[in-house]
């Protein structure tokens, strides 16, 4: 193996070491060969095709596509070739990041074995994803759009036209990615704010929690769709030897039947989560929250535990403080989050009642949630409770409606779209999902066969606190004062940031949506501006929970 191949699996090691493993081990791809520009550097060549690149100068080419594309954050390179576009963009320094994706390891070795990619690759601001599927993943790894603007895409043409299919399919999953990104920027832009105030209040209930939760093998999961009436009858028989776990949503339609699960989860920061158990719930049963959950629900229950979501600050506070079990609530449903919890306490087979993601017989919920008394307080002869609940689900004009065999079954984009993305989530678990308990589009799902999520050692726990959360809090607070001011260009100044430094300024990105103004400034200003509105938060919640009166 040659000193040049070896130097560029070393540097794609130290960014990916499984993907320098399938390259290492792969054959170079025969469609290639190589030949010398004038200006001495090496060029790809389609067999009995085109060069990839100019054959005079490909970085003089380079550099004159870089000053002719408009600034973008973070650009998705549509093929390797020689690294000239990826290496001209990033020398600009206004890129925060690049996802580079080329058609399979054969090309990358035989690339890697022909031109010294060892700079580029071993960049940090670089990613490399052979599989479109994983485009999409990439993108949102990579960009945040509120910090770094826009995204762009930079297709190298002449080797796109060899594989239209394999770039097509790549493009497809960028597409999804700006989607994912529009609708998380919507969320933050809403609950920003809201998730940093609640998380901040929830810190001395986090300091109480003691809540502990063993291993297990099976779980049932249940949701507030439709089909829990139908199916709710069955819990009680097939309960035994399974952990029952129960979203929020649907703990009072459970309640109402008589049936107390053996855990509860909730991620919702809204009020709303607090409606769910206003009626009451057993003093012993689990609540597991995000750290950003409605402080009224650690406030009025007692067996509460605390998890760290993806939000940066409950990553911190998990990093620094106390250490809260990882859920992914990125699917933004707490089904999704449900699901993430048994599986990472052990269940290899997890059955869902009530995930329906859509509106069979035209219902949005199951009876006995919240909603039913909620609108039969407000019905009259004019507006039954029945014609509310038909209200809620045609809101969305995207509804539309289909044919079942149970009868009419309404759907929503938004419905759609928690759909997909629980189907990608649970088709990476290494763990057998079954919906037969449902009443909605049958998933799609697959037992995982790739990298599954980490499972917990020994169950739920969190770990002690180093100490107590006002220190915490101040720790906090001195590192975010003292951060240096955002500088230009602000990609260089981004990457230049120690990660200490970088990581206390991740905690505020979700705050940039909320506080943008309309044209949006200038996202220097606008950290600046996140990080004035998160002080006086924090200073104001010190002020109003006086250190001197404990907490019940």
């Amino acid at each position: 193996m040659s000193a040049l191949l070896e130097a560029n699996l070393r540097a794609l090691s130290s960014r990916d070491p499984a993907l320098a493993g399938i390259v290492r081990a792969a054959a170079p791809d025969p469609g290639l060969s190589f030949t010398t520009s004038k200006s001495g550097l090496p060029v790809p060549v389609r067999r009995d095709g085109p060069a990839l690149h100019s054959r005079v100068d490909p970085v003089r080419e380079a550099s004159r596509l870089a000053a002719t594309l408009p600034p973008a954050g973070v650009a998705v390179f549509l093929g390797l070739g020689g690294g000239y576009a990826p290496a001209a963009l990033l020398s600009s320094g206004s890129l925060f990041a690049g996802v580079i994706v080329e058609r399979g390891a054969p090309v990358l070795r035989a690339l890697l074995e022909h031109i010294d990619l060892s700079r580029l690759l071993a960049d940090p601001r670089i990613a490399v994803v052979t599989d479109p599927a994983a485009v999409t993943g990439a993108v949102l790894e990579a960009w945040a759009p509120a910090l770094m603007g826009d995204l762009r895409t930079v297709p190298l043409r002449p080797w796109c036209d060899t594989d239209l299919a394999f770039f097509d399919r790549a493009a497809a999953a960028l597409e999804a990615a700006r989607e994912l990104a529009s609708a998380d920027w919507a969320a933050q832009a809403r609950f920003g704010r809201r998730w940093f105030t609640n998380a901040l209040l929830n810190l001395p209930a986090v300091e109480r929690a003691r809540l502990s939760i063993p291993p297990v093998g099976s779980a049932i999961v249940t949701g507030a769709g439709p089909s829990l009436d139908r199916f709710a009858g069955c819990l009680p028989g097939e309960r035994p030897g399974r952990l029952l776990a129960a979203t929020d949503t649907s703990l009072p339609a459970l309640l109402a039947r008589g049936i107390v699960p053996d855990l509860a989860i909730s991620i919702d920061c809204q009020l709303y989560g607090y409606h769910h158990v206003m009626a009451g719930i057993p003093a012993d049963l689990p609540l597991l929250l995000d750290l950003s959950s409605p402080p009224a629900l650690a406030r009025s229950h007692r067996n509460v535990g605390f998890f760290a979501s993806g939000h940066p600050l409950a990553r911190w506070v998990s990093r620094h403080w106390r250490s809260l079990p990882d859920v992914d609530t990125s699917g933004g449903n707490v089904t999704h989050a449900a699901v993430s919890t048994v599986h990472a306490l052990g269940a290899q087979e997890v059955r869902l009642a009530g995930v329906d993601f859509s509106y069979p017989l035209g219902s949005p919920y199951a009876r006995g949630t919240w909603l039913h008394p909620y609108f039969r307080s407000r019905e009259d002869r004019c507006s039954p409770s029945e014609g509310r609940f038909f209200g809620m689900l045609v809101a969305d004009p995207g509804t539309i409606r289909e044919a079942a065999p149970e009868g009419p079954r309404y759907t929503s984009p938004l419905m759609a779209g928690y759909r997909r993305a629980f189907e990608q989530f649970t088709g990476s678990l290494d763990a057998i999902i079954l919906d037969d308990w449902c009443l909605g589009p049958g998933l799609r799902v697959r037992r995982g066969t790739g990298p599954s999520p980490a499972r917990w050692d020994g169950g739920f726990s969190m770990g002690s606190p180093r100490s107590g959360w006002r220190r915490m809090l101040g720790s906090y607070t001195t590192l975010v004062a003292g951060l240096s001011a955002p500088g230009r260009p602000l990609a260089a100044w981004w990457h230049g940031l120690e990660p200490a430094h970088r990581e206390a300024w991740q905690t505020l990105l979700p705050l940039l949506p909320g506080l943008a103004g309309d044209p949006v400034e200038d996202r220097g200003a606008l950290l600046e501006r996140a990080r004035r509105w998160a002080l006086s938060q924090v200073s104001l919640f010190l002020a109003v929970d006086d250190g001197g009166i404990p907490h019940e």
